[in-house]
């Protein structure tokens, strides 16, 4: 083979890996999400370990032959790229919308602020759940079970295979549906205590009208919400997340072998 045309070849495997992993890093927890994450320092880690998958992996018989074959070639790396990153951000997506749930139960969503990384105004618990999803994620090395997907899915899906398949749409769409049952299993507890509150505090209107349970509300309702909060934190970090982070990897091994199938 002409030396010229190897290192061509070379340089468009390169880039097929990058696309791929670009797609990635824009989803992805961490690296990708909260969005304060410039995208100079995106595109440099995704060059830089886009370096050490070329270095793994062997360079594929069969490149695309012309610049229409290799421009549907990255676009399908990176569409095979955001749906990996996606999935990974569902177990932070979760916890945030049972933040907002629980938000809105004890009437903090009144009290939102603008957070720069989220691009808009945000919700204090909302704010808080998601830093302590990635929190945890750090503590139970999630980072190293996120790289190791990553490389499966470029043994299994060479970065020459540019088609998605029917099967890893359907799982990214089961995926979703699971994400909001994981919210309102997440803020059950605190729903549940503070519609026990509105109950009581109902009744207690009804028994004593003079009484006027519309100021004691809102500061029971937060007391009572937070209460039960830092009550459930502990089995919250120790057990609860890492469960949902240990399913996470299943659901993304089994997304990657539903992108690997024709």
């Amino acid at each position: 083979m002409n030396p010229l045309d190897a290192g061509f070849e070379c340089i468009e495997f390169y880039f097929l890996i990058f696309a791929r992993l670009v797609g990635v890093f824009v989803q992805a927890p961490l690296f990708g999400r909260p969005k304060g994450v410039p995208a100079p320092v995106q595109v440099g880690y995704s060059l830089a370990i886009s370096l050490v998958m070329y270095s793994i992996l062997p360079i594929p018989k069969h490149l695309p032959e012309n610049a229409v074959e290799y421009g549907f070639a990255i676009a399908g790396q990176v569409s095979i790229g955001l749906m990996l990153g996606f999935a990974s951000y569902m177990v932070a997506a979760g916890l945030q919308f049972a933040g907002e749930i629980i938000d809105v139960q004890m009437g903090l969503s009144i009290a939102a602020n603008f957070d720069p990384s989220a691009g808009g105004t945000v919700n204090m618990i909302r704010q808080f759940q998601f830093r302590l999803a990635l929190l945890v994620w750090i503590f139970i090395h999630g980072d190293y079970f996120f790289f190791k997907a990553i490389r499966r899915s470029y043994e299994l899906i060479p970065p020459d295979t540019s088609a998605l398949t029917q099967g890893a749409v359907f799982k990214l769409v089961d995926m979703t549906s699971g994400l909001f049952v994981m919210g309102l299993e997440l803020s059950a507890p605190v729903v549940a205590a503070l519609f026990i509150t509105n109950v009581a505090l109902g009744l207690l209107n009804r028994a004593a009208q003079q009484f006027n349970v519309f100021m004691i509300s809102f500061p029971l309702s937060i007391l009572i919400g937070m209460g039960v909060m830092i009550l459930g934190l502990g089995t919250l970090m120790s057990r609860a997340i890492p469960n949902l982070y240990s399913h996470l990897n299943h659901d993304m091994m089994e997304l990657i072998m539903a992108l690997k199938a024709k």
